[in-house]
């Protein structure tokens, strides 16, 4: 699972997370496909995203590593 799709839980929320969301869906350039927060926080630097952006990002990383963990031990 991308963090993009990750993210699609939050769409339509009126909440910081959805904020995010909104934003990367309407971004052309946001890399959907990644699955390196590393990679996407670079992206949002260069992008120059507000502080509080990357607040909830930072967030948003820590559940979507939950998740990824709870999905490795469904197999």
């Amino acid at each position: 699972m991308t963090f993009f799709e990750y993210m699609g839980r939050y769409q339509g929320k009126n909440t910081p997370r959805g904020d995010l969301f909104y934003d990367m869906a309407h971004d052309k350039d946001f890399p959907r496909d990644a699955t390196d927060p590393t990679q996407i926080r670079r992206y949002l630097k260069d992008k120059n995203a507000s502080d509080e952006c990357l607040k909830v990002f930072s967030a948003c990383c820590k559940s979507y590593r939950k998740a990824l963990l709870g999905e490795g031990s469904n197999s």
